[in-house]
């Protein structure tokens, strides 16, 4: 007892002499000595009152919640309220059974101890959570943000007077305690950030922000003319003398989001370092890192650019350095926020800047080492006491590096005229001025061939002004302005589109001008640039049709066939080249290939009537190679002959191959051992160039028939499909022995020879063959064929009109058609070699 009548006389003096209050010396005088019963005892801090809780011998996070509500009686009593009480604590001290580092951080935190009820924005009470002295254990709970420095001085010098024999720490004035000073800073520092307003950072971000509004009701924000004009950093702009904008693009902001961003950072760090360093210092510090940056920028940069970033990273410059050199004097918390954080984001937008072509990094650089090297010349106002001195020898410094960097960064380079005659380009490109843009871009182009965009760009512009003329159906001046954008528009996978377009437009205006040939290559060329284009293969295929058919008009067939056969390459659905390419086979004599084009027509549109009449009308009509021999061997039943007959009616007179195969089939059926509708419907294979099916069709036949001599004619015409000459003459002198008086073995064998180039045996074999058929209008052809190849101009006339008038005479319009386009093609080049 007379331990604990010694600490309460310490109390009661400490208590009476640092507060003099007389009331309190009553109530300790009445009530302390009960300690003894009780475990915590209350005291509140600037005007002192203690009350004791109800008893509890031990102090756990359990039982706790039947203490704390007295501490919020406490602070509701009325003595609070008064004026006079205008900072209120609260202090808990615990000697009995001690207190748990859990129920101490419970008692901290607890609601009935927070400040946001009874705060009164007149009288200013504040409420501060409250700190436990741990008399037993000798420790001091407590929250240094939410505790006056004044009473966290007191609590200490209690901690001295009362554990200090026991404590192991030595016993020191409290101006000269480690601690206490550490928790003086942050007080110090708390007071500092939050007495200050951000004047000057609210003012700039308002600048910004009504800039901002200004550009965007008198013009676009994103547009280069407007920022141009109102005052972006312009490179050969500022040599010519227009020096404020190094400045002025510091309050400018291409779009809200560039605007928003910095206007976020400014006012998270830009606050803070406002509070440290000083209102007019933070302002300085914006304005000088603004035209650091830009003066890098005009440096390293062509491009025109605008925004506060360079300026912003300017304060974060200087908020990093006041970090680091401060470190010692400022919150631990505060120096890991502004190090350890900003450090990483600065490091992350350089990354993002140089990734992305739009950013200028070098403004941001320019404006980090501006921020730097001006935050050590001007000094802080926290932490006090810092000599504000002028520090002339870093004035100097600065000033000298500053002028030297302005030399530096003022010369000239030829790049940035490029960029600007660029950018004066396309302004005048979106008002429509394409020939003033031109002149611009050439000039651009001229200082720096070897920069795409610009090419590209002057591409476009060269585009847009042969578009404008192609729509008026000015088609040469605008193969002129289209050859001129395929020559400027660079050859990549960006440009690429454009570049297929124009070589498109310059295709088309060739095809006006009747240059198939220019034409076909350049939508080549666009096809090329576009493979995957459908649109551009139609075309392609088309003009290659329409050239294929004006060289067909011409008489050359086989040329026309190569151009034809690449339409079908592009478009295989391209139905009128198909329609073309079997004309082309059959003026050419090649019957079965002009069927089998015609037929693969067909199966695409199986409703084409044009195709259907010239399988009927050329194919069989025309070209139907049977004689007239009639082959009646016994045993033959009549119903079977009949339908044979009728089926070579069919085909000899309407060309319905269909119904006449009908007619075939039925005839077999009925009489399989009759070999004439068999090879019958060989022959009809043979038109198709089914060659496989033809093969064994006739082979069948001359089994059931070794004799049959037309049979072996189709023997010997696929020995010549086969290349098989010697073959082919081996049958056919059978089937002559067999058949003297068969016309069509003496015209395979001139055929044979005509191919071969023995002109002279194909015309003996042939005039044979006319001498038993003189009607026989395709043998006449093919005599009329000879005669061409062998220059003899004046007998080709004379069988070509001979067929000419067989052929009308008998109503075969399409053999007219043929001989008539051989008299226009062929005998002209007849005439041309005599």
């Amino acid at each position: 007892m007379q331990m604990k009548g010694s600490i309460i006389k310490r109390l009661e003096t400490l208590l009476i002499r640092k507060f003099h209050y007389l009331h309190i010396h009553y109530f300790l005088q009445e009530n302390f000595a009960m300690t003894e019963f009780f475990d915590m005892v209350l005291v509140s801090g600037n005007e002192p009152r203690m009350c004791l809780f109800k008893q509890c011998d031990n102090l756990t996070t359990e039982n706790i919640e039947e203490i704390l509500p007295f501490g919020r009686e406490l602070l509701e009593e009325e003595w609070v309220r008064k004026r006079r009480a205008r900072k209120t604590a609260l202090v808990i001290l615990i000697y009995k059974n001690g207190i748990s580092p859990d129920v101490a951080r419970k008692i901290l935190q607890n609601k009935s101890f927070k400040n946001t009820k009874h705060y009164n924005p007149l009288i200013k009470t504040i409420y501060y959570n409250p700190l436990i002295i741990d008399g037993k254990n000798e420790k001091i709970f407590y929250n240094p943000r939410s505790c006056p420095i004044s009473l966290l001085e007191e609590i200490f010098f209690i901690k001295s007077t009362l554990f200090g024999k026991k404590s192991k720490e030595p016993v020191k004035e409290l101006s000269h305690s480690e601690e206490i000073d550490i928790i003086k800073g942050i007080e110090d520092f708390r007071l500092t950030i939050s007495g200050s307003k951000a004047y000057i950072i609210w003012l700039i971000i308002l600048i910004n922000i009504a800039v901002w509004l200004m550009v965007k009701y008198f013009g676009n924000p994103g547009d280069p003319e407007t920022l141009i004009q109102y005052g972006a950093k312009v490179n050969p702009l500022i040599w010519r003398g227009e020096f404020w904008r190094l400045l002025t693009p510091v309050f400018l902001h291409v779009n809200l989001a560039h605007l928003f961003s910095n206007c976020i950072i400014l006012y998270f760090v830009g606050s803070l370092l406002e509070a440290t360093i000083g209102r007019w210092r933070l302002l300085i510090i914006y304005l000088f890192s603004g035209i650091t940056g830009n003066l890098l920028s005009l440096k390293f940069s062509p491009f025109l650019s605008a925004g506060a970033s360079s300026a912003v990273f300017g304060i974060l410059g200087a908020a990093i350095i006041y970090g680091i050199t401060y470190k010692k004097l400022i919150p631990r918390n505060f120096y890991r926020i502004v190090v350890l954080c900003l450090v990483p984001f600065l490091i992350y937008n350089f990354a993002v800047g140089y990734f992305h072509g739009r950013i200028d990094n070098y403004a941001h650089i320019g404006g980090l080492l501006g921020g730097i090297f001006i935050s050590y010349l001007l000094g802080v106002e926290f932490p006090r006491g810092i000599s504000k001195k002028p520090r002339w020898g870093y004035a100097i410094a600065l000033t000298v590096a500053f002028s030297l960097y302005y030399m530096y960064c003022m010369q000239s380079y030829p790049r940035a005229y490029a960029v600007y005659y660029s950018v004066q380009a396309g302004i005048k490109a979106r008002k429509g001025e394409f020939a003033d843009a031109a002149s611009l871009l050439k000039q651009s182009v001229d200082i720096d061939p070897n920069r795409d965009n610009t090419r590209a760009f002057m591409g476009r512009i060269y585009y847009e002004m042969g578009n404008k003329r192609f729509n008026k159906a000015k088609f040469e001046p605008a193969l002129y302005y289209f050859k001129k954008a395929a020559e400027y528009m660079p050859l990549n996978d960006k440009y690429r589109g454009i570049l297929a377009m124009a070589q498109e437009r310059i295709a088309y205006c060739y095809a006006t001008r009747g240059k198939d040939l220019e034409s076909i290559k350049h939508y080549q060329y666009a096809l090329c640039l576009n493979p995957d284009n459908e649109f551009l293969k139609r075309i392609l295929s088309n003009e290659y049709r329409i050239m294929g058919s004006r060289i067909l008009l011409q008489g050359d067939c086989r040329e026309a066939i190569g151009y034809i056969k690449k339409a079908i390459f592009y478009d295989n659905k391209n139905i009128q080249a198909r329609i073309l390419l079997g004309e082309a086979y059959f003026l050419n004599g090649r019957i079965p290939l002009a069927a089998e084009v015609w037929k693969s027509a067909l199966k695409i549109d199986p409703g084409n009537v044009v195709i259907k009449k010239l399988i009927e009308s050329r194919i069989f009509q025309s070209f139907w190679y049977m004689s007239n021999v009639d082959y009646n061997p016994p045993g033959i039943s009549p119903e079977a002959r009949a339908l044979n007959r009728e089926g070579e009616r069919i085909i000899t007179i309407t060309g319905d191959y269909e119904k006449a195969q009908e007619k075939f089939l039925k005839a077999y059926k009925i009489a399989p051992n009759y070999p004439a509708p068999l090879n019958n419907l060989a022959r009809i294979d043979l038109m198709f160039n089914d060659i496989e099916e033809a093969k064994k069709k006739t082979k069948r036949s001359l089994e059931i028939d070794p004799s049959f001599h037309e049979a072996l004619n189709n023997q010997a015409i696929l020995y010549v499909e086969a290349n098989k000459s010697q073959k082919a003459r081996e049958i056919l002198d059978k089937c002559i022995k067999l058949k003297p008086g068969y016309a069509s073995c003496y015209g395979v064998l001139g055929t044979i020879n005509h191919r071969e180039g023995n002109y002279r045996e194909a015309e003996k074999y042939l005039k044979k063959a006319l001498s038993l058929e003189s009607y026989n209008v395709p043998l006449r052809i093919e005599m009329a064929k000879v005669y061409y190849d062998m220059n003899d101009v004046e007998n080709f006339r004379f069988e070509a009109n001979n067929c000419l008038g067989y052929a009308h005479a008998q109503g075969r319009d399409a053999l007219t058609l043929l001989i008539r386009n051989l008299l226009k093609g062929e005998s002209g080049k007849g005439e041309k070699k005599e």
